[in-house]
């Protein structure tokens, strides 16, 4: 069942969670089986739950409403996101070194949390997100991925040998062109 499109977010109540109806508003307190959860429990439900949902469910990012949630209107989000690092520890800027997922910690005042989401995206600057950085949870090494069985395939453009100054906007023909 694809859950309906009605809200910006699943509100999650449970690490055990079925229905991820989206949530307009939250009109009324919420019980949970979230009581104090610690980092590694947060990030095992967030991944139980996205992971197999990705078509509905973004993996890049969740939020925490908290008891300070209620007492200032913030949120807090966190971040998976990618990263290279050098051997010697310090981060690279390119693909070149070890490649990461770092779990960051944003806390944002409610009205600008869809600001920071578009942030952490890449829809608008990065640097509209570092103001509200708290902390990184964790940083882990990704699993090698495997080439093994994987065959590169052939660049249409190059199979009829055709050129790229022969192309206009991606693959058309130039008309009247001649070879």
């Amino acid at each position: 069942m694809e859950p309906n499109d009605d809200g910006p977010y699943v509100l999650v109540s449970s690490p055990t969670q079925s229905d991820l109806n989206r949530t307009k508003r939250i009109d009324a307190p919420v019980s949970t089986d979230f009581h104090s959860p610690s980092w590694p429990q947060l990030k095992e439900a967030f991944i139980a739950l996205s992971e197999p949902n990705d078509s509905f469910i973004l993996t890049a990012f969740f939020l925490v409403l908290d008891e300070q949630s209620m007492r200032d209107r913030s949120v807090v989000i966190i971040e998976k996101d990618a990263e290279w690092f050098k051997s010697d520890g310090t981060e690279a800027t390119d693909t070149s070194g070890a490649k990461f997922t770092v779990w960051k910690t944003y806390r944002v005042k409610f009205e600008k949390a869809w600001e920071v989401q578009c942030g952490i995206e890449g829809f608008s600057s990065k640097e509209v997100v570092e103001p509200y950085f708290v902390e990184e949870l964790e940083r882990e090494e990704c699993a090698e991925e495997e080439d093994e069985g994987v065959e590169e395939e052939e660049d249409e453009t190059d199979s009829d040998e055709t050129t790229s100054e022969d192309l206009e906007y991606g693959d058309f023909p130039i008309k009247g062109k001649a070879k």
